[in-house]
């Protein structure tokens, strides 16, 4: 699990094995997190592929599944960012800036050619 933004060659030897022994502690944690949201996601194919099931309530499942997996990575994210130095969240600041710059731009590009090829909805 890596943290959008955080350039491995940027960390000091000592914060490096910072976030290891977090990300370490916090594995067990995990683990049964994202079991539940892997087979949250097989049910809801399952029951796709064979019209067999809610899949209304099985989608819901998946949301909660992830919604739980987004929480703990977000706890475990903000316990990694009191490693770091002012300077280095910022530099993770600014690269999550610049990235979703490009997402922008490469959706209003995926936009216009569709609006050119009469795609358009």
């Amino acid at each position: 699990m890596e943290m959008a933004g955080i350039d491995p060659r940027d960390l000091t030897d000592a914060e490096r094995e910072q976030i290891k022994a977090i990300r370490d502690r916090h594995a067990a944690d995990m683990k049964p997190v994202l079991d539940r949201v892997q087979n949250a996601r097989q049910a809801l194919s399952n029951a796709v592929l064979t019209g067999v099931g809610d899949i209304r309530g099985l989608a819901l499942e998946v949301g909660a599944a992830e919604g739980e997996l987004a929480f703990q990575s977000a706890q475990i994210e903000t316990e990694v960012l009191t490693v770091l130095t002012p300077e280095q969240r910022q530099k993770i600041q600014d690269r999550q800036k610049a990235m979703a710059v490009r997402r922008a731009e490469m959706e209003q590009r995926r936009q216009s050619r569709g609006t050119a090829s009469g795609n358009a909805k």
